[in-house]
């Protein structure tokens, strides 16, 4: 009976010097995929948050002019009423889940808040509305060369909605906000 004692493998010696260099490698790659996780689930909340202001801005446009403007409407009877057509949330889940209600008109700050929460976070969402007088005039971005296009000079039939989404992270608090200009065009009219 013969042996071979060339059988083939990888010592104990051997296996433990692969390991440590494969461990070593493993740890030079693990902050990348923390930190890429973490951009992830960022870039998530900041999708959410710009989905909640387009929904918003998108209910706000489809209004009758004079229902946006509801600090200038003098056909409102009380504050309440004021708000309800662009803040219809004051009275669902979760600004009621919270006592007090943060939700509503706030005076002190002349903004519409409301709370929504998405896929397990919570949102604080802004509405301001400014008038005409609140706006002054707006600097319209350059065309397509190099001139700018100049200054815009809204009319007592324009108003501004700016809207602002923000949460809390573990490192801090996050927003986004958007803004446009809404025209009050009941008095326009097509002449053929």
């Amino acid at each position: 009976m013969n042996i071979d004692k060339k059988i083939a493998g990888f010592t104990l010696l051997e296996l433990m010097i692969s390991m440590i260099i494969l461990a070593t490698a493993l740890m030079g790659i693990l902050p990348f995929f923390f930190h890429s996780q973490a951009q992830l689930k960022q870039a998530t909340l900041t999708g959410l948050a710009m989905t909640l202001i387009q929904e918003k801005m998108e209910r706000i446009i489809q209004l009758d002019y004079d229902l946006i403007h509801y600090m200038d409407a003098p056909f409102f009877p009380d504050l309440t009423t004021q708000y309800t057509f662009v803040l219809p949330e004051v009275f669902m889940s979760p600004c009621t889940d919270v006592t007090p209600n943060p939700c509503g008109y706030q005076s002190a700050s002349n903004l519409l808040v409301d709370v929504v929460e998405r896929q397990g976070y919570f949102f604080t969402r802004t509405v301001d509305i400014d008038c005409m007088s609140q706006l002054g005039s707006l600097e319209l971005p350059e065309d397509q060369g190099t001139h700018p296009t100049g200054l815009y000079l809204p009319n007592d039939d324009t108003i501004g909605v700016t809207i602002q989404v923000q949460w809390r992270i573990p490192g801090g608090e996050r927003f986004v906000r958007s803004s446009t200009l809404v025209f009050d065009n009941s008095d326009f009219q097509l002449g053929f």
